[in-house]
């Protein structure tokens, strides 16, 4: 069986603290870029993963209830 690999990643519900998302993006995918609504919402339900050197993420817009953004492929 091949193994998938993926640039982009998107986990919702999650409830999380702004430390555990803190913590998850020091100790875990050091080298992507996250996103999430922490400052909007009280606890993490959206967040967004990239890796950088491939998938640029552009903000447009953050609410409580979703995230909207402009996803670009960087490498060609």
């Amino acid at each position: 069986m091949k193994s998938k690999k993926f640039d982009v990643c998107g986990l919702l519900e999650t409830k999380l603290s702004s430390s555990k998302v803190a913590f998850m993006q020091k100790f875990r995918l050091k080298n992507w870029k996250f996103v999430s609504h922490v400052e909007i919402a009280n606890t993490t339900r959206i967040v967004l993963l990239c890796n950088p050197s491939i998938i640029s993420i552009e903000v447009i817009n953050l609410s409580a209830q979703g995230i909207h953004v402009v996803i670009n492929n960087i490498v060609t």
